[in-house]
Parts: C-alpha cells; structure tokens; sequence
C-alpha cells in the first residue's frame, strides 16, 4: 500500500533504468536455503500470492531515524544474512534515503535535497535481492508508489491541484528496473476527487477514487484492479472503504465513518465471501495483512485510552481465518508484517526509539529476536 512503512505505521496511522555495472554489494554472512514452491490450494480456498524463493528474511534498521539508514537482513533467528549502509548508494547532499520490501527484494530510494516548485523531482531506487546482490536500478517518486509483488516494477498516480476545478485529471504511471517511468493509464474525475495507487497485488494495479484535500485515510468512492493493458478498472470494493491490503484474492479495507471501526474482509471472484469484523469496544483497527498463502487476516487494534505509541501503548491482534470466517484475539501482539503463513512480526513502538522485535506464531506465542526498527519481510 501507499501508506507509512512498518517502522512508521503504529505511530502515524494510530494518530489520526536499470544501469550495467552496478558495483554497489551488501555485506553477506551466509547463504539461505531454498523454499520449495507452495502447494496449489483448492479453487475455492484462497490463492496464494507469494512467489516461492528462500526461507523468509527480516530487515530491520538500528538507525532507520537518520538520513541514510543501516538495513540489516535478518534470519528468522535472529543472524545477520547480510547488511547494507544506504549511505554508499550515491548519496547526495542534502537527501535522503528510505525503504521498501516487496516479495524477495528489497527497495532502498535515494531521494534527491533541496528545494524544488511543483512536483518533486524523482528517486533512484535500488533494487537488492535476497542474497544482497543488486538486481538492477529504477526511478519513481519514493513514497508515494506502490511495488508489484516482485519488488521489480512500481506504479503511482499523479494529478495536478484540482479543488477548485471543474473537474480533476491525472495518470497512473509505471516504471521498474530497467524500465523507464511511462503512463498506463489518463484518468478523468469530478471536482474534489482523484485517483490514488494504493497497492499492486498479484491480480493487478490497485487504484482508489479517494476526496481531496483530506489528510491521512479517508473512505473511498470505490476501489478495484487497473488493467495496465486495456486501461480498465474491475471494481472490487464499493464506496465508503478505504483497502489496506490486497494477497491474491483476498482484499482487507477499513470503513472510517462507522461509529464502530469495521474491518472487511472480501475474497474476490465468483463464489467468493464479503465478512465484517466490528473492532471490540474501546480499540480501533490501525491495520489488517493478509497472509502470504491468504489462509488468514492480522486485524491490529489498540487501545484507544492508552494513547498511540509509546511504553503506555497496547496492541493487539484480531486473527481471522479465511476458511471458516473465525476470529481469535492474540493480547499484546501488534501485527507489523507476515513471515511466511504461519508466523508474524509483533512490537509495541515507541515512536523515535528502537523496539524490542518479537516472531509470534498463531496464537501469538513466540520471543524476542532483535530489537530496531522493523522494515518489512523477504519472502
């Protein structure tokens, strides 16, 4: 999605080109046994939509707070794979550095600094696989793009100011590495509305008709899958939601204007199901992932009178299984991110320090592997 990375998403959502040659190397421990490929489910269970490479990898950072972090890949033990200083990629004057993960890669965006009118000037990005190696460089807007499940090609959506317009119109753009920026698709839409990538999953580009001039989540006018070859949109989910995730033919959305905060939970296609899950009294949905094989969603609620970050903060997690429309609470666990199916990554941030790093397992039980600022998986 288009939103806050895993270090960031507690504390503000709970708050309210390819070039030859490439000489950049992560600092390597040992190699990763291989994955082998998932089991093709049943037609009417959930699809997977990982793509099968190595054993899961965790990436944290000591420093994410700096300009130009550390990013150290994990084992689900807690090793060291390998490690890489964002400050060696080309750094610049004045910029920045941030991150993203998507299926076995890793993104790190060189942001350019300084001051600039009009729409910021694009971002490199460096694409490292899973052993550390480069797998190639692309430009985009960092932070406002969503990666397809590869980690190889990204896609986001422009617009220019258009409030006190007639109407609003824009393009959702693709690039990747070796792919240079380019429009898939123009779009056109009332006055005060705009069009917004909020993911790409394995069915296609996720595009939202969103308001303008909102700031942080608002419930869409509809949300479906962008179609990059024919320019069309399938819709998937109707007004007033705004999606978090989508894994294959799973979609998670919050709806925002519920007195109750409401989670749904949509298998897509024919045949498929639409459930809602009401947040407990007192708690509010910050986030929900779908896992990996799409057997199951992470609902992470906190307590709305503890506050939204910090050692007072409590977290916990509404388990949902696809199969059987269950739910169980996991108490204490915060879901920041799937490893493989069948375990999370839990942590209580406080916001601006390193956190103690904890893999659970379904029923929440685990331990403590790492404390830093957790980024995301390699999967």
């Amino acid at each position: 999605m288009s939103r806050p990375g895993p270090k960031a998403a507690f504390a503000v959502l709970s708050c309210l080109v390819f070039l030859s040659g490439c000489s950049a190397t992560a600092t390597t421990k040992r190699p990763n046994p291989a994955r082998s490929p998932a089991t093709s489910p049943s037609a009417k269970e959930p699809s997977p939509s990982s793509i099968p490479t190595a054993e899961p990898l965790i990436v944290v950072s000591p420093n994410s707070q700096v300009a130009y972090p550390v990013y150290d890949v994990l084992n689900t033990d807690g090793s060291q794979e390998w490690s890489i200083n964002s400050a060696s990629l080309a750094k610049q004057e004045g910029g920045t550095a941030s991150e993203q993960t998507a299926g076995p890669n890793m993104l790190i965006w060189i942001n350019p600094g300084g001051s600039y009118v009009g729409a910021p000037p694009l971002s490199t990005a460096w694409v490292f696989g899973a052993t550390g190696a480069v797998v190639g460089t692309g430009m985009g807007p960092a932070g406002n793009d969503s990666p397809n499940p590869s980690g190889t090609a990204w896609a986001w959506s422009d617009a220019a100011p258009c409030e006190s317009a007639g109407s609003c119109s824009g393009a959702v753009w693709e690039a990747g590495v070796g792919v240079a920026p380019h429009i898939v698709w123009n779009w056109q839409l009332p006055a005060m509305e705009r069009v917004q990538v909020v993911g790409w999953s394995s069915k296609g580009v996720v595009v939202a008709d969103q308001p303008t001039g909102i700031c942080g989540r608002a419930d869409s006018f509809s949300t479906g899958l962008l179609d990059t070859a024919t320019g069309t949109v399938a819709q998937i989910i109707g007004p007033g939601w705004d999606v978090l995730d989508v894994q294959g033919d799973i979609a998670t959305a919050l709806n925002l204007s519920n007195s109750a905060p409401t989670l749904l939970v949509k298998m897509l296609g024919s045949g498929g199901f639409s459930r809602t899950y009401v947040a407990p009294q007192g708690w509010a949905f910050i986030d929900a992932s779908v896992s990996p094989d799409g057997s199951h969603v992470a609902g992470t609620l906190f307590n709305k009178a503890l506050g939204c970050g910090g050692p007072t903060a409590a977290y916990e997690t509404m388990l949902v299984s696809n199969k059987t429309g269950l739910s169980t609470t996991l108490p204490g666990v915060g879901c920041e991110g799937w490893v493989g199916d069948t375990q999370m990554i839990s942590s209580e941030p406080i916001v601006g320090s390193p956190s103690p790093i904890s893999l659970v397992n379904l029923s929440g039980q685990g331990s403590v592997i790492v404390t830093g600022y957790f980024i995301g998986v390699l999967s």
